[in-house]
Parts: structure tokens; C-alpha cells; sequence
């Protein structure tokens, strides 16, 4: 059994319904909440919340991710895991992941530079 901080069980209970409603294979439902848990104490650690996190923030989590074993950074194949995990959560929790990027007006860059 996994442990689940108290402050985490509802968005881990989110996701784990979704799973059953959805019939997620079982290695799904076990790793992507081990992967969501590290996601959500290391927005924790940087005063982040699920709410506000943008794809930035996603992208360095993931760069920061290192094997405990081994010390070095994750294979490709754990990455995508890890990411699919967090996008899921976010789909789950904002409606929509990732957020669209709102362009910006080729006026107002000409203004800027000017």
C-alpha cells in the first residue's frame, strides 16, 4: 500500500477515479500517482499549486528528475511517463492541459523594440 499525504488525497483521489472510470491498465495505476506525489512536493517546496503551475514549471520539474539509484538523470522512457502523469493530473484538475499560448501582437513587440 502507498502512502498518500493527507494534503495530496484529493487530487491522487481525482486521478484514481478517473483510472477506474476509464479502465486504466494496472502499471498506470500504480505509477502515475507515484509520479504525481513527487510532482505535487516539489511544487510544494517552491510555492506552487496545481492551479498555477504553467508548462515551464512542468518542463523543469522534469529536468530536475535523477534516478536515487544511480544518481543520474532519468531515462527517456520514465520522462514520458512522468509527464504523462502530470499532464493527466492537470487535464483532471484545469480542463485543459497543456494551457494555450496566447500570441502576442506583432505591434506590441515593434512598440517594445522602439
Amino acid at each position: 500500500m502507498t502512502f498518500t499525504e493527507p494534503r495530496f488525497r484529493p487530487l491522487i483521489g481525482l486521478l484514481k477515479d478517473h483510472f477506474r472510470e476509464e479502465r486504466y491498465s494496472d502499471g498506470t495505476v500504480w505509477n502515475y500517482p507515484v509520479a504525481v506525489r513527487r510532482f505535487l512536493r516539489a511544487l510544494e517546496r517552491r510555492g506552487l499549486t496545481v492551479e498555477t503551475v504553467t508548462a515551464a514549471d512542468v518542463d523543469r520539474h522534469l529536468d530536475s528528475l535523477r534516478l536515487r539509484r544511480y544518481r543520474g538523470p532519468f531515462p527517456d522512457h520514465s520522462r514520458r511517463m512522468h509527464r504523462a502523469a502530470i499532464q493527466m493530473l492537470l487535464r483532471l484538475v484545469r480542463g485543459k492541459w497543456p494551457p494555450d499560448v496566447v500570441p502576442i501582437a506583432r505591434s506590441s513587440t515593434i512598440m517594445m523594440r522602439g
